[in-house]
């Protein structure tokens, strides 16, 4: 059903994963201009439908399964395009440092 527009959304994808190569290295903090701000209010809104759908499915309601990946693939697009924006403006979202992964034991123990 989806399959075209998945395999489109795909390829910009890829293209823009392949300008920002190497430059995350695990959460940041949002950061940049309107545009960005609005690309990042997409990419929740693309994660609470794909929630949305995931809950229809496990209530018994079928939901066919391009549809969920066709959001997953916008989610992980828009947040792709923020960071390509953000570096071709030079700004540099810094990262978060997460309390709940990679703890390290206090120094000195």
């Amino acid at each position: 059903m989806f399959e075209e527009q998945i395999q489109w959304l795909a390829g910009y994808f890829d293209q823009y994963q392949k300008e920002i190569q190497g430059q995350l290295h695990g959460f940041v903090l949002p950061r940049g201009g309107r545009p960005v701000q609005l690309l990042h209010s997409c990419r929740s809104l693309s994660k609470k439908a794909v929630r949305s759908l995931v809950k229809v499915d496990a209530h018994g309601i079928d939901v066919p399964g391009e549809l969920p990946r066709f959001g997953n693939m916008l989610c992980n697009l828009f947040f792709r395009l923020t960071v390509v924006i953000n570096r071709r403006l030079g700004i540099v979202e810094p990262e978060y440092q997460s309390l709940s992964y990679n703890l390290k034991p206090p120094s000195g123990k």
